[in-house]
């Protein structure tokens, strides 16, 4: 039995056919729903907070609940578009 050099850590995981993080992660980061859905959920709630409360701040905290944001505006505005 062959032993590998300190340096080789990386090879021999690349060679046992691990991936890197995210690799095969099809449901994007998560937060939002992942994918594309959950990135237009997110640019749409930042844009309806946008518009409600001209804050940068308020628009990335309701563009992080995603679709939840725009669901609460419909039902207390009565419009999903901007």
């Amino acid at each position: 039995m062959k032993q590998e050099e300190p340096g080789n850590e990386n090879a021999r995981i690349f060679r046992e056919g691990h991936t890197r993080m995210g690799e095969n992660d099809k449901k994007g980061c998560g937060c939002c729903g992942g994918g594309v859905l959950g990135s237009i959920g997110a640019v749409l709630a930042a844009l309806l907070s946008w518009k409600v409360n001209h804050s940068i701040l308020w628009a990335l905290i309701h563009a992080f609940f995603s679709w939840f944001y725009v669901i609460y505006h419909w039902l207390k505005y009565g419009r999903f578009l901007p």
